[in-house]
């Protein structure tokens, strides 16, 4: 899932970095829908996007095991496994 809504590459940026030294990344990393740019997508108006579905999913909430709903990211056996260890059985 995380492959399909973000840019995992490594890009470090040039120059910069953390507090410790670990690079920080450039660039956007959510991903447009196929065949969309950042251009065109910024030229287009919020009823446009929606009526054509072309939010990226990036953008939407990422599922944590720790919320009601997290069986879209982690399969149930771990979610059990993280309830019974904080005692919500």
């Amino acid at each position: 899932m995380l492959n399909e809504r973000y840019d995992l590459s490594d890009r470090p940026a040039q120059g910069v970095t953390m507090d410790r030294g670990k690079p920080l990344q450039e660039g956007v990393r959510v991903k447009l829908p196929a065949g969309m740019t950042w251009g065109s997508f910024a030229a287009m108006s919020a009823d446009q996007i929606r009526e054509q579905n072309l939010y990226p999913k990036g953008f939407y909430p990422c599922r944590i095991p720790t919320t009601p709903t997290a069986s879209l990211c982690f399969p149930h056996f771990l979610i059990d496994a993280i309830k019974q260890q904080d005692g919500r059985t």
